[in-house]
């Protein structure tokens, strides 16, 4: 059952602002506590060319726990029969990704649908969002480490655009989320009440406060960018001859590093994420069928999801593992500006399957162990190219 409740709520017409204290918000599945909040309309603004932001929000001590699978671990399951059509139509965030209009319910299907959405954009034509004070968790009793992130400072701002790439008669519109924070962390901490087996114990990493003791952090950066981009796709139309084929519609995550980042990982680590992984989303072993290609009058679909990271600022990476109760380490320096990961996956089957791609390219790294040697590899730069291609049975 859903929940929600709050200490005290306030309304201002003049300055079209809504305040709220200690704000509760529980599912089944996950919980949401804002401390203080405060949401402006500026009702006032005039709409140009340039998004105006007429929706502030203000979050003060915001906290969300996921506590319950994403989806079920059975087919047989009535709930993950609807997300497993989900995942087979590709609907993400209420747009549908695969051709099949007729099974798909939360695609935009008539010219009142998007009336409506043409009418949500003039009204806000950007959403400003500021949170002081975050943390994001996911962890279950059954489970002997959780996942949290953590930040001290998020902004960002929610926009919708005309279709840069692609022709705009014939997708609706591109989706921006821009976001900045400050001192986010990425840690694997240990749940208090875990009820299984005798816990695994992390790696003896040094800590410099002993309120960390027990904790593994993952990933930290004291400064740095996301980017969320995804285009809303339109219906196929027919098209001239000899015009060249339409671009791919765009699907991309953007991680920029600013200031002093570092991350450690090992055996240890990458066990934690396999069972935070199986317990959220559990492997469905099942035929993945081709994907069928929209024809006219049908939406378009997405193919493939791209991840970018990109390293503007020294940056520090640690492997740890233990060898017959001896904790070793491998310290890799990236002191110049500039490195950078994409990786590619696949949201759509072709005839002959799909391909997952991985690019790294790396600047005079310099990486050191503990063993008596100290540096193990000095380079220039290093470019690491991998492809894989999964063939349908």
């Amino acid at each position: 059952a859903t929940q929600i409740k709050f200490d005290s709520f306030s309304i201002s017409f003049i300055s079209g602002a809504i305040m709220f204290r200690n704000l509760h918000y529980t599912t089944g599945s996950y919980f949401v506590f804002v401390k203080d909040g405060c949401l402006v309309f500026r009702y006032w603004s005039k709409t140009k060319v340039k998004p105006i932001v007429r929706l502030k929000i203000k979050l003060n001590h915001l906290d969300i726990q996921f506590f319950s699978p994403i989806r079920s671990s059975t087919l047989s399951d009535s709930n993950n029969n609807n997300l497993t059509d989900d995942v087979q139509r590709g609907s993400i965030n209420a747009i549908s990704t695969k051709g099949d209009d007729t099974q798909s319910v939360n695609t935009i299907k008539s010219s009142e649908d998007g009336l409506f959405v043409k009418r949500l954009r003039n009204l806000f034509p950007a959403i400003e969002i500021k949170v002081e004070h975050g943390r994001i968790s996911a962890g279950h009793d059954t489970l002997p480490y959780g996942l949290l992130v953590r930040f001290s400072t998020m902004t960002s701002t929610f926009t919708s655009e005309s279709p840069s790439r692609n022709p705009s008669l014939i997708d609706l519109m591109t989706l921006m989320y821009h976001l900045k924070y400050r001192n986010l962390r990425i840690q694997l901490y240990p749940i208090r009440v875990y009820q299984g087996e005798a816990r695994e114990i992390p790696p003896p990493i040094p800590t410099s406060k002993p309120a960390d003791s027990g904790i593994f952090q993952v990933f930290e950066c004291l400064d740095g960018e996301l980017e969320y981009e995804q285009d809303v796709p339109g219906k196929i139309i027919e098209l001239p001859e000899n015009t060249e084929p339409l671009p791919e519609l765009t699907w991309e995550f953007r991680i920029r590093c600013n200031k002093e980042a570092k991350v450690a990982y090992g055996p240890w680590a990458d066990r934690q994420r396999e069972a935070l992984w199986q317990y959220f989303f559990p492997t469905l072993l099942e035929d993945c069928p081709v994907t069928p290609e929209p024809t006219i009058g049908q939406t378009r679909i997405f193919k493939t999801v791209r991840f970018k990271l990109w390293l503007a600022c020294p940056t520090i990476i640690d492997l740890y593992f233990m060898t017959k109760m001896k904790l070793n380490q491998i310290h890799a320096e990236l002191p110049v500006h500039g490195s950078y990961f994409e990786a590619s996956f696949p949201f759509s089957t072709n005839p002959d399957g799909f391909d997952t791609s991985l690019f790294m390219n790396i600047k005079q790294p310099i990486v050191r162990t503990n063993l008596s040697y100290t540096q193990l590899c000095n380079a220039d730069e290093i470019d690491v190219s991998n492809r894989n291609h999964l063939r349908n049975s």
